[in-house]
């Protein structure tokens, strides 16, 4: 069901089907989270996570009400009416880097790749996206990226791989991984010649721009 009241578009969704107790409900929202019968099905429990992200990236809210037996309704508000930059500065962090700059995004997942995509476009940045470890080498190698988000878990050569790889031709280059796993990438894994840090898909607005902040900031001069 979509509606609106002028001011926000509601969307709505019932599921009548064996519903979510109140204990397994506060469990929905977290990241690699399955709940019921879910937990024998396939699926890496990251849906509801991502669709949260993407609503508060928005500047929206989800909430989700489910009684065991009869069913579940998730409901999403988004606002029609652009926040003002007080409510944008109170929510977030404040963007302070450069919107001139280069960024590669190594992801392998076409979800998300749209969903990191959303993110950046909201931040005035329009990064290049490709597929593999092996395109994301060969980008680097015929362009100057002020920043490559390297996903860990990549078709063919590994992220690590691929960034040995990148830093062999380019050391100085700034390479964060991601991983949607953050047992995934340990202390051994960054450093001066592996990665600058890590970022924990799906990505938290607020820790990505204090990330572009550090590593993205303006030439003195610049505005």
């Amino acid at each position: 069901q979509v509606s609106s009241d002028g001011q926000n578009l509601k969307l709505v969704t019932v599921d009548k089907g064996v519903g979510v107790s109140k204990a397994e409900q506060e469990k929905l929202f977290y990241r690699f989270s399955q709940v019921g019968n879910a937990r024998n099905e396939e699926g890496t429990g990251l849906g509801l996570a991502i669709t949260k992200s993407l609503v508060e990236l928005l500047n929206g809210t989800i909430e989700l009400s489910s009684v065991l037996g009869e069913g579940t309704v998730v409901s999403i508000s988004l606002p029609l009416i652009e926040p003002s930059d007080e409510d944008i500065r109170v929510k977030n962090a404040t963007p302070m880097f450069s919107k001139d700059s280069a960024v590669l995004i190594v992801e392998d997942h076409v979800i998300s790749q749209r969903v990191i995509e959303a993110v950046f476009g909201k931040l005035g940045l329009g990064p290049k996206i490709v597929g593999s470890g092996e395109l994301g080498v060969e980008a680097a190698r015929t362009h100057h990226y002020d920043l490559i988000l390297m996903d860990m878990n990549l078709p063919g050569i590994d992220g690590m791989e691929a960034t040995r790889q990148i830093k062999l031709r380019n050391p100085d280059v700034i390479v964060v991984g991601l991983s949607a796993d953050v047992f995934r990438i340990d202390g051994d894994l960054t450093g001066e010649d592996k990665l600058h840090s890590y970022l924990t898909k799906p990505i938290e607005r607020a820790k990505l721009i204090a990330l572009l902040n550090e590593v993205l900031a303006p030439a003195l001069g610049d505005k």
